[in-house]
């Protein structure tokens, strides 16, 4: 009886120390630099926006906010990794529908879900932009499906079963026409593929290559019209419901504390607030919209959209 009372207290002693050194780091975080692990190639719409709010919030939390990008795998590859880094706050994943909701439902290796980790905030939002190559000859988002009809075209995104794949494979069902994917590793390289000419039309969410003597904006997969590109249609528009909006979040291992999740999700809020017109005129500049889900929100939003692209990859085999 006195040893079992003993191994109680004893346990009962380690988790109030363990609670009280847990609240102590909490309290005082950050001290050191914050890491946060990209699953895309530098260059695309994830790096876009975390790189938006890097300089004010570093301010706000007077710490070096460090990007590692692992892209591979259309994100699965810094997705695991993310995954397998310890919850204490200073190591972070950026993540989207394509590069986290995507790979479980497509690949046999993504042995996670969503509740393998902690939701902080989503940060942006922006729709998947179907472009061609200045000089090709589709001007229109109609012409370019005629021409696929008669003809295979080929075209790019950031990797197989991404948002953009499955959207892209989504209209050809629904217009009638097949296309050839070809997958590159991220947006920035499958959009200069266009450029090059190496493919016929692109398709991501960026409009980061939209100009002239580069890519000329179709069409985009969201229900209204971009406030930069008012002549430019949705598919939606177009006869072909397609679902395409991205969200750009930030992530951590599961069992972040809660004191921390909040610290950070305050921090890039403070960060917007003290730099709104700033932040919100670049975000608009690449189509980007300022949408704030903070963790439960981001949870559910997460999950809905997990339980739609199920739903329709299970439709579209």
């Amino acid at each position: 009886m006195r040893k079992t009372c003993m191994i109680l207290a004893v346990g009962f002693i380690t988790l109030v120390v363990s609670g009280a050194y847990s609240d102590g780091i909490a309290a005082d975080y950050p001290t050191r630099p914050v890491e946060i692990v990209c699953p895309n190639a530098p260059g695309g719409g994830m790096d876009f926006v975390l790189t938006l709010f890097k300089g004010p919030v570093e301010k706000i939390l007077k710490q070096p906010i460090i990007f590692t990008f692992k892209p591979g795998a259309a994100g699965l590859t810094g997705t695991l990794y993310a995954k397998s880094l310890k919850p204490d706050g200073y190591s972070l994943l950026a993540a989207s529908p394509s590069t986290f909701i995507l790979p479980p439902l497509t690949r046999k290796t993504a042995d996670y879900t969503l509740d393998d980790f902690t939701p902080i905030l989503n940060l942006t939002t922006i729709p998947q932009a179907f472009c061609v190559p200045e000089n090709s000859p589709y001007k229109t988002m109609r012409d370019l499906i005629e021409g696929a009809k008669t003809k295979k075209l080929q075209y790019s995104t950031h990797g197989a079963y991404t948002i953009a794949h499955i959207a892209m494979e989504a209209l050809g069902k629904m217009a009638g026409f097949k296309a050839i994917h070809i997958p590159y590793k991220g947006a920035a390289a499958a959009m200069t593929a266009a450029i090059g000419g190496h493919v016929d039309m692109a398709c991501s969410a960026t409009t980061a290559f939209v100009g002239p003597g580069r890519l000329r904006l179709l069409a985009v997969a969201s229900d209204h019209r971009l406030e930069g590109y008012p002549d430019v249609p949705t598919l939606k528009e177009l006869g072909y419901p397609i679902y395409g909006q991205v969200y750009y979040s930030i992530w951590g291992p599961k069992g972040v504390p809660e004191e921390i999740v909040g610290t950070l999700a305050d921090a890039y809020e403070k960060a917007f607030e003290q730099n709104r017109e700033e932040i919100t005129k670049i975000a608009k500049s690449q189509e980007h919209t300022i949408l704030f889900l903070k963790n439960k929100e981001l949870k559910k939003s997460f999950q809905e959209q997990h339980d739609f692209y199920k739903k329709f990859l299970a439709e579209y085999k």
